[in-house]
């Protein structure tokens, strides 16, 4: 039975963004869904000597208030590309692995010259998945299926279009989503119990939700086993 995973292009995602790409058969980016500007669309969290802080990509402010992620233009993109990489070498640069994926990333944001931040993004979680050894070629947007509905009625739609009879949804799915139509509609609801794995960090304590590049810069070649064995434990 084929499952997939559907979820907005974020920027530089926590773990489990990738453990559920992992766990599904394929995966969909809802790059057709509301820009919801702070979100973690355009910001995520790493961790500093003085604990965990923001790293933001700037996006132009809209004119209106529905805007579609796919069409949410970068800001002064060439300016705070080049802050991204001085922010993360300074708090990362102390790490054991940090050359692992410190230079695929700093080649990747130097030679980029995109327009958009959905294509930064996707552009951005591959680059990621490649250093996690996880395939991308199961990878899809929204925008290419001419979806014409919104909420839980457009993920059943996306798993008609793809011909999917199981969708893994995050765990928060429980709160606001309508079981009842997935079953009317002949689509099993499945539920990630995703456990965080801890790996190493630096400065005290340990904490949990940052950013991939946090495990990519600490643990190297080792972060895909960690996230293949969170998968299985959840599973």
């Amino acid at each position: 039975m084929k499952t997939i995973a559907i979820h907005q292009p974020n920027f530089l995602p926590w773990i489990g963004y990738f453990a559920k790409i992992l766990a599904a058969d394929e995966f969909i980016f809802l790059d057709t869904s509301q820009f919801s500007k702070g979100s973690y669309q355009n910001r995520v969290q790493i961790k500093t000597p003085q604990g965990a802080a923001w790293l933001t990509a700037n996006v132009k402010k809209g004119k209106v208030s529905f805007v579609p992620s796919n069409i949410v233009k970068l800001s002064d993109f060439d300016r705070w590309k080049v802050k991204h990489l001085k922010t993360i070498q300074a708090n990362y640069s102390k790490s054991a692995n940090f050359g692992y994926f410190y230079e695929p990333l700093s080649d990747f944001y130097e030679a980029s010259e995109f327009e958009y931040l959905c294509d930064f993004n996707i552009a951005l979680i591959e680059l990621c998945c490649s250093a996690l050894g996880v395939e991308t070629n199961k990878i899809f947007r929204s925008s290419e299926l001419e979806i014409s509905n919104s909420n839980d009625d457009a993920l059943i739609e996306i798993c008609k279009k793809v011909n999917a009879k199981s969708y893994l949804s995050g765990s928060g799915g429980r709160n606001y989503q309508d079981e009842s139509k997935f079953i009317e509609n002949g689509i099993s609801l499945e539920y990630s119990n995703f456990k965080h794995p801890k790996y190493t960090q630096l400065w005290d304590g340990f904490d949990a939700g940052l950013s991939i590049i946090d495990l990519l810069l600490n643990e190297g070649k080792f972060s895909g086993e960690l996230l293949r064995s969170s998968v299985i434990a959840s599973g």
